[in-house]
């Protein structure tokens, strides 16, 4: 058997090495798309922080102006337009079914010229439909989608537009638009942004809202709580309360002036005013008094017994001060009345320059205040009834007094009846005749000049007769007022005209039914046309 020896070793072959394929311009392109991607994450990251800083600023802006909306809204308005790399921003506000530019910032000048939300433009859908708007060529079809945006993009030169609604509880308060020149649209992370400055100016408005409402309501507590203290403080005197009504509506309710009128039955009085100018304050005082009608507010709200709210009162037909209030530029006016049991008692009426309505809540604070005055009038009157009848009782009393003290003699209960007459119906002077069924005789003058007595004097004894206040009221058994003697056709005693009486008030004292006697009390000088007859 044949032996096989060992196999012989084979050789061993070299490692062969991978022969690269890559050329140097494959690796100045790898290269560049480095480079590239670095930049655009720097890039990003420069964004990111001056999106940052942005939001920064503008929460920095709102910090600093609780009270004021404007510096926030320039701020984000600035902003946007950097930021998002845009020609320029606007930030519109909602009044209603108007926009207001609130905030401009940028060379485009043409913005929204009608004052009717439509879906004409790409802001008023955008706050109509509560969404973004992002058209990126408004001039792109042929008409064009939103009439009103291609028309002012033409006069103002601009093709991209984004406009985003400012949002508050749902509702569109508004909207932040931004605009390009050119046809470049902008870009998700843009959009995100602007709707985060549409949220920072929502947050803003609100708070500025919230800090004015609360102010607001402080500065009402305020006046209401002092027009209380000074009708506690005034329980005699109504005027203090009036000017201090005055004062306070026409600033609360941000008018011009503001006055305050009485009404007693016949003819409304003015009895307080408030910053007026010195025309117009003499157009009121020669326009009143005056009775309700329709030719004033304040005759109108008072003749309806209702709230008048005039916004132009230039263009009201039946306004009568058209020329004084042309002359001392008054525009819109307020007149609420004063309204006690169901009998209107007064008016207070507030005046602007501008055609401006007045607010709700001013209308509410207006009433407030016509409330207060019919408090104070009510308490000044009960004070008065309460003095007058204390008053009164002592008379009373002191009468009684008198009599008790003089059974034998009475003439001093005469005087006493007479001063007591005279004092307590605030009259010239008194007298206190006697009737014994024949003739009337002169028993007791109060308070009486030497003319008029000489007068009075001259005439009694006299039987009754319907040509004196005496001898009328023993005739006829009722009192008898005469508001002026010198136009009253039966009166005949003219020696006491000459003297100077105008006004006498003449009540019978009747015992068992039958006249023994008048009293009177009498006014000199002008006759009391609003004299009462009690």
């Amino acid at each position: 058997m044949m032996r096989r020896g060992p196999k012989p070793a084979k050789a061993k072959t070299a490692a062969k090495r991978p022969v690269s394929t890559k050329s140097p311009h494959d690796e100045d392109t790898r290269v560049r798309d480095l480079e590239k991607r670095l930049a655009e994450a720097l890039k990003r990251e420069a964004e990111s922080l001056d999106q940052q800083k942005a939001t920064s600023e503008i929460l920095r802006v709102i910090s600093r102006s609780p009270t004021n909306l404007q510096p926030v809204l320039d701020a984000i308005a600035t902003n946007a337009a950097l930021v998002c790399d845009a020609y320029d921003a606007v930030v519109f506000l909602r009044e209603g079914d108007r926009l207001r530019t609130a905030a401009h910032y940028g060379p485009i000048t043409i913005t929204l010229q009608h004052s009717t939300l439509s879906r004409g433009s790409v802001t008023e859908v955008a706050i109509l439909d509560r969404q973004p708007v992002h058209v990126h060529d408004v001039l792109a079809t042929e008409p064009p989608v939103f009439p009103l945006t291609a028309e002012a993009a033409r006069r103002g030169g601009f093709r991209t537009v984004l406009s985003v609604p400012l949002l508050r509880e749902n509702e569109a308060i508004g909207a932040l638009a931004i605009r390009r020149r050119e046809v470049q649209p902008f870009t998700t992370q843009q959009i995100d942004l602007l709707k985060t400055f549409a949220d920072q100016a929502v947050i803003a408005i609100e708070n500025t809202r919230l800090f004015n409402e609360t102010k607001e309501a402080l500065e009402q507590q305020t006046a209401t709580s002092e027009i209380l203290r000074v009708i506690s403080s005034s329980p005699t005197d109504v005027q203090p309360v009036f000017a201090t009504i005055a004062a306070r509506a026409k600033r609360l309710c941000d008018a011009r002036e503001c006055a305050v009128f009485r009404f007693d039955g016949e003819l409304i009085h003015l009895v307080a005013q408030a910053d007026t100018s010195a025309a117009w304050a003499s157009a009121l005082q020669s326009a009143f008094p005056r009775p309700p009608g329709r030719g004033s507010i304040t005759a109108r709200a008072i003749q309806t017994r209702s709230l008048v709210h005039i916004p132009d009162v230039l263009i009201d037909p039946e306004f009568e001060l058209t020329e004084a209030a042309r002359a001392s530029s008054i525009r819109s006016t307020l007149s609420v009345p004063m309204i006690r049991e169901g009998e209107v008692i007064g008016a207070i009426t507030v005046d602007r320059r501008e055609s401006k309505p007045f607010l709700d809540k001013q209308i509410d604070l207006v009433k407030i205040f016509a409330d207060q005055a019919v408090i104070a009038i009510e308490n000044v009157r009960l004070f008065n009834e309460t003095k007058e009848a204390l008053e009164q009782q002592t008379a009373t009393a002191e009468i009684l007094r008198v009599i008790s003290s003089s059974p034998t003699d009475v003439q001093p209960v005469f005087d006493t009846i007479a001063h007591n007459a005279r004092r307590l119906c605030e009259a010239g002077s008194a007298q206190v005749v006697t009737y014994d069924g024949e003739l009337t005789r002169l028993q007791s003058l109060d308070h009486i000049s030497p003319e008029h007595a000489d007068a009075l004097r001259s005439v009694f004894p006299m039987a009754p007769h319907m040509g004196s206040a005496a001898g009328r009221a023993i005739l006829t058994r009722v009192p008898v007022h005469i508001l002026d003697l010198a136009k009253d056709p039966d009166y005949g005693v003219r020696s006491v005209v000459a003297a100077g009486l105008s006004t006498v008030l003449a009540v019978p004292m009747l015992r068992d039914g039958s006249p023994i006697g008048t009293v009177n009390v009498h006014v000199y000088g002008t006759p009391v046309q609003g004299a009462s007859s009690a």
